[in-house]
């Protein structure tokens, strides 16, 4: 099935605007037209390295220790940073206890750090156009 068989199958032609429950309908009556035992996609697979539900695995010292490093590398404060993941994960740094929110920490602080270079670059490259 294709990506525009799925949005022929929507009332709005979109899928991004499915409502949550029209999403879960769609996805219910996908499920009922698929014979019991087939085989999944190969997208639908899973990995043996995900962990199993309602098992959490804890963070780690490495991935404390990063989000540490991009703190620096961005020159801000603790509370700063606080604010920051409270704004765009929804829990401060010392409630981050899930390598799942580790990781999703690390990884808007890397894109801030990427955002933050790219923007000193193209102000030093105006700089030297000046000049």
């Amino acid at each position: 099935m294709s990506v525009d068989d799925l949005r022929a199958m929507t009332p709005a032609g979109s899928l991004r605007a499915l409502s949550f429950e029209a999403a879960s309908a769609l996805l219910d009556s996908l499920n009922q037209n698929r014979p019991e035992g087939a085989e999944r996609p190969a997208g639908e697979r899973r990995s043996g390295r995900r962990g199993r539900p309602g098992i959490y695995k804890m963070v780690t010292p490495r991935q404390i220790e990063a989000v540490g490093q991009y703190r620096a590398a961005l020159g801000w404060t603790e509370a700063r940073l606080d604010e920051f993941l409270r704004r765009t994960i929804g829990m401060p740094l010392a409630k981050v206890a899930v390598r799942r929110d580790a990781s999703r920490a690390i990884f808007v602080l890397q894109r801030c750090l990427q955002h933050a270079l790219r923007k000193r670059q193209q102000s030093q490259g105006a700089i030297n156009a000046i000049a």
